[in-house]
């Protein structure tokens, strides 16, 4: 935290500046990953898996999240804030750190998970195997 007020002193970014934006999306997402890391310093090694792999079902497709909501979730971050008030949330999540460990403690006990499935297709079986809702009747040629 004090190389963030070091850059904001020597570098006199007040406002809305980019510069100023980025400097602190940098700390927040350095918080974030300290806060993270002090979770599993606490977890301790985690038991070995045998993975299984397994392909998509038909009509799915498997995609690797990016993970862009499990910092998110944690509320470390003063979102749609000024300056001050996020550097403050920042000096709280390093005071009291134990909501945001805790967080983190219980997403990485239920496993963390990088891919999914995504329905990519409709599967042409089902269509095709269900009865017509209309069932057509054959002319009488005779």
């Amino acid at each position: 935290m004090l190389w963030v007020f070091g850059i904001i002193v020597r570098l006199g970014l007040t406002g809305r500046s980019k510069k100023l934006g980025d400097v602190l999306r940098h700390a927040e997402r350095a918080v974030e990953l300290s806060l993270f890391l002090h979770a599993v310093a606490l977890l301790g090694p985690l038991p070995r898996k045998k993975h299984r792999h397994c392909a998509a079902p038909p009509g799915a497709r498997i995609v690797r999240s990016a993970g862009a909501l499990f910092y998110k979730r944690a509320h470390i971050r003063a979102r749609k804030a000024n300056a001050i008030e996020r550097i403050f949330a920042l000096i709280d999540a390093l005071q009291h750190p134990e909501r945001a460990i805790a967080y983190f403690l219980k997403r990485i006990a239920k496993g963390l998970r990088s891919r999914r499935f995504v329905i990519a297709a409709p599967i042409a079986v089902a269509f095709f195997a269900a009865p017509a809702p209309f069932p057509q009747t054959t002319l009488d040629s005779s």
